[in-house]
Order: C-alpha cells, then structure tokens, then sequence
C-alpha cells in the first residue's frame, strides 16, 4: 500500500506540469514555396521572427527592411519567417509559389524563408498561426489585423513579443527586444 501510495505521490506532479504546458512553435510544421516541409523544432535555440506577408500591399516594403534584419542577426541567431496571406488584401496578391518566390527576391532580395500563401485569421487560419494568437502579446491580441504583424519567439519556442502591422523591422525597440533573446 505504501508503494502504491509512493508512486501516485510521484506522477501527480509530473500530470499536473504536463497539464500545465501550453504548446511552444518547436511542435509546429509548414511548407516552404518550393514544397519541402519545414519542422520548426529545426529552430531550437533560435530566435524566430514571424510575419505575414503580402506582395501587392502599401506595406509591401517591410520586406526590405525583413531582409535587412536577417542580414544584420541571422548569423547571431535570428530565423525572419514569412507567409503570404490573401486574408487583406484578396485577389490582388499572387498565389502562384513560383511568383511569390520571385516577387520577394527579385523586388526586395529576400532570402529568408518564405512559406506557402494560406490564411493567417479565422476559422483556415494555418496552424501555427492558431498558435500564435491563442498566446497573449504585451498590448497586441487576438487575430492578426493587417500584413505584417510579427510574432518574436525565444529560443525555447515561446511567443515572447508581438508587433503590429505598422511596427518597422526597423523599428530600435523590435531590435531591442531581438538582442535581449539572443544574449539569452
């Protein structure tokens, strides 16, 4: 009896931290333009900056400014990841990969990884945007609002800062809040 009551005295705690876990992005996947599936546990120990992105929108020049990030971080740490998204500006954004691919580098020389064009709000949101807007975000929560709302994650996986639409890649405190994951 004793040992029994040992044993339900160990798993009681390990239950209750297990029911206490909220997912983290390491759990999630996504397709690439060019179709090759992407794990993002891929990106432990990294820090990821997620945005949406649209290619015929008057914040289309935020890739630039993404491109530059990635540039001045990346070999610090820094994973920028972008997925197109028709959910703002509809018919007008392309849905060819092909095209996408192009437009971002060609237009902007991007060279981050840009994900297949799916719904980042809604009912078809992808999965990994469920993900990060179920987590509350500093003043920002909810569903995405517009194209290039960013998501910055900590190397453990956790959504730890978003940013709205209008907040430049830029922007000092967006570099900031990426140093300060980095040194940790």
């Amino acid at each position: 009896m004793k040992n029994i009551l040992f044993l339900l005295l160990l798993f009681i705690p390990f239950g209750q931290a297990q029911a206490d876990m909220k997912p983290i992005l390491h759990e999630f996947f996504a397709k690439t333009l060019m179709g090759k599936t992407i794990q993002f546990s891929d990106y432990a120990g990294k820090v990821v900056l997620i945005t949406n992105i649209a290619l015929k929108c008057g914040t289309t020049p935020q890739l630039g400014a993404l491109q530059e990030l990635y540039e001045d971080y990346n070999e610090k740490g820094l994973i920028v990841l972008g997925f197109p998204s028709r959910d703002f500006a509809g018919k007008m954004e392309p849905t060819d990969p092909v095209e996408i691919g192009e437009m971002c580098k060609k237009d902007f020389g991007v060279s981050f990884p840009i994900f297949t064009p799916g719904h980042v709000r809604g009912q078809k949101s992808q999965p990994v945007f469920k993900f990060l807007t179920s987590t509350s975000h500093d003043d920002h929560q909810g569903e995405v609002h517009f194209n290039f709302e960013k998501f910055l994650i900590d190397k453990e996986g956790r959504v730890r800062h978003r940013f709205g639409p209008f907040t430049s890649a830029k922007s000092n405190k967006l570099r900031r809040e990426i140093e300060s994951l980095l040194e940790q």
